[in-house]
């Protein structure tokens, strides 16, 4: 869900669209920053379903004694040319509803246990037929020992409509060394930037407040806080914002885009996420 503030004269105006459109009270204000907060959601939560199923897949004892295994799923396969692929083929669809398809290949570059890396490439992946990945799209996770890892992404494209890069890191709480997935406990940090191609209209940010992920939660991310600015063209009626994952929701899938407008407002757009 997704909840916005508007400055003192527009306040009236939202009530009204809500009213009208439960589903999408943008209107035409505000519209262009939700629409920059909302790829922003899509791209991480891609990228973090990515991180997950290669952890999985590293660890899984399956597939290191006989190099294939299933995860959610998804048929994981090693060959000469790599280190793991997930085969995803006409289209899996998993527990969150999303349809993924194409292949994912990785590579290992050193020992991945051992401070080593893996690089994944897209073969023609499409997550709910939007195509993923782009011909200059990298996409690396590092171990940097002792459950700290670090996911690097650079011109990542989703659906030719926006391209996002980001560095993270990541930090095991628990785990990351036992079998069981429902005790996986980690925080996320890090900055990001992201570019509406149509548009050329620009967010970038930090995690102010650590994403908090708790596979126990059917939605991955129970809470952590973004904070982002922006920049473009003339739509544009503010210049920085926030998204907050709901910490106090419980377990829903929850997150709030708050716009500062440049007049000094605020706009608040609940919005729901998935896929993470």
């Amino acid at each position: 869900m997704k909840k916005v503030v508007f400055n003192s004269l527009l306040i009236a105006s939202l009530a009204a669209m809500v009213a009208c459109d439960e589903e999408d009270p943008l209107g035409t204000d505000g519209s262009a920053e939700a629409k920059l907060g909302e790829y922003y959601l899509e791209a991480e939560s891609i990228v973090s379903y990515l991180y997950n199923i290669s952890d999985r897949a590293y660890n899984d004892s399956t597939f290191n004694a006989s190099d294939s295994t299933a995860i959610w799923g998804i048929p994981v396969v090693a060959t000469p040319a790599s280190a793991m692929e997930f085969r995803f083929g006409n289209g899996i669809t998993g527990n969150d509803g999303i349809t993924r398809k194409g292949m994912i290949m990785v590579t290992e570059n050193g020992d991945f246990n051992s401070n080593g890396s893996l690089t994944l490439n897209f073969q023609n992946f499409r997550v709910d037929d939007k195509k993923i990945g782009g011909p200059n799209t990298s996409m690396s996770i590092s171990n940097s020992g002792n459950g700290t890892f670090g996911v690097s992404v650079t011109d990542f494209s989703v659906n030719d409509e926006f391209t996002y890069s980001g560095s993270k890191n990541i930090t095991w709480n628990t785990g990351q060394s036992t079998s069981t997935e429902a005790d996986d406990n980690y925080n996320v940090g890090g900055s990001f930037s992201g570019t509406e191609s149509a548009t050329g209209n620009s967010i970038s940010g930090n995690l102010t407040e650590a994403l908090v992920y708790d596979r126990s939660c059917a939605y991955g991310v129970v809470s952590g806080l973004v904070d982002f600015t922006l920049a473009g063209d003339s739509t544009l009626v503010a210049n920085s914002g926030s998204v907050d994952f709901k910490k106090d929701d419980g377990c829903k899938n929850a997150a709030v885009i708050t716009i500062n407008t440049e007049s000094g407002g605020k706009l608040v757009f609940p919005k729901t996420f998935n896929g993470f």
